[in-house]
């Protein structure tokens, strides 16, 4: 291997490095499905669906996979969903909205009505005002637990 060709892998492994992004213990697989229904229930609290790819190359999509997840992981019980394949039909329509990934919704426990959803355009259109509505459902929700 010449030089230059060294040189160039030795240069990119830090990119390599730097993708993706990690996922918080306290989120669940989608596999554990029953698991975070179970503990959101004993914590009154939703349940939000994120759809995103932790193995993205995307710097935009993680970086907003991260926003969703400090802006709501500790007033929900957080579920990670690679592809919809398989969901509650009434978790594939919330999820519905926004074009791009990631995109989070939020489900009550019993995963029977929408609390909202907050898709990529919106947060990198206005992060803060993105989340403000599903908030407002979320300590709603709260309240009459």
């Amino acid at each position: 291997m010449n030089s230059k060709r060294m040189l160039i892998l030795v240069l990119s492994l830090p990119m390599v490095a730097l993708a993706g992004f990690k996922l918080p213990s306290k989120v669940f697989e989608v596999e554990e499905l029953e698991k975070a229904q179970v503990e959101a229930a004993a914590k009154g609290k939703p349940i939000a669906f994120l759809f995103s790819n932790k193995d993205t190359t995307c710097p935009l999509c993680s970086d907003a996979s991260a926003t969703m997840i400090r802006e709501l992981g500790s007033k929900t019980v957080m579920v990670y969903v690679r592809n919809v394949t398989g969901l509650p039909e009434s978790v594939i329509k919330a999820l519905t909205p926004g074009q791009y990934i990631p995109k989070i919704a939020v489900l009550d426990d019993k995963l029977e009505s929408s609390l909202g959803t907050v898709t990529y355009e919106a947060v990198k259109s206005d992060s803060r005002s993105a989340f403000r509505d599903v908030e407002k459902a979320i300590r709603e929700y709260k309240k009459a637990e």
